[in-house]
C-alpha cells in the first residue's frame, strides 16, 4: 500500500509517543513552589495551607528559566529565595533542553526514514521493529477516512437549498 504523508506523520507521532519523556518543566515549577512555600512566614503559611484561603495571598508571574514561568506567592524575600534556587532550576532546565534536543533529533531521523520510502512494505522492511505503528493494510487505512453517503439526500431532507423553502 502506498503511504500518504498523513500516514507517515501518524507513524512518526506514534513512534515518538512511545519514547519516554520526563516533564522537567513541571519539576522546575514544583521545586520553585516548594521552596517558596517552605520559606513562608508561619502565619502566611497557615493561610496558604488552607485551600479556601489560598486566593487571599497575592501571586506573581515569575520567570524561573527562559522557558518556564509560574505564578508564585509574593511576599518579602521571595526574589532572594529564588536566587538561591537558581542552580537547581538551571540544572533541571539543562536536562529539559537536552531531552528536547534528543527528541527533536530522534523525530527528525524517524521522519527521514518514513519519508524516504513510498510503500508500507518498504517501511516495514526498513524498520521491522516499528511495524506495529503502521496501518494494517489498505482496507484498514480506507476505513479511517470519513464515510460520505447520501449527503445530498440528507441536505435535501434538512431543507437545502434555501430558496425552495417558501
Amino acid at each position: 500500500m502506498k503511504l500518504t504523508n498523513y500516514m507517515r506523520d501518524a507513524f512518526v507521532r506514534a513512534v515518538m509517543d512511545d519514547v519516554p519523556e520526563v516533564d522537567y518543566k513541571q519539576q522546575i515549577r514544583g521545586t520553585a513552589l516548594k521552596a517558596v512555600v517552605e520559606a513562608m512566614p508561619a502565619k502566611l503559611r497557615t493561610v496558604w495551607d488552607d485551600p479556601k484561603l489560598q486566593d487571599c495571598i497575592a501571586v506573581g508571574h515569575t520567570y524561573l528559566t527562559d522557558c518556564v514561568y509560574e505564578n508564585l506567592p509574593v511576599y518579602p524575600g521571595v526574589e532572594d529565595l529564588l536566587e538561591t534556587q537558581v542552580h537547581t532550576l538551571e540544572a533541571l532546565h539543562a536536562k529539559h533542553h537536552a531531552q528536547e534536543t534528543q527528541r527533536y533529533e530522534l523525530r527528525t531521523k524517524v521522519k527521514a526514514v518514513a519519508y524516504s520510502v513510498k510503500t508500507r512494505k518498504q517501511l516495514a522492511e526498513m524498520l521491522p521493529e516499528f511495524e506495529k505503528y503502521l496501518p494494517a493494510d489498505e482496507a484498514a487505512a480506507i476505513r479511517t477516512l470519513p464515510v460520505v453517503a447520501n449527503v445530498v439526500a440528507e441536505l435535501v431532507a434538512a431543507g437545502w437549498p434555501k430558496e425552495q423553502m417558501a
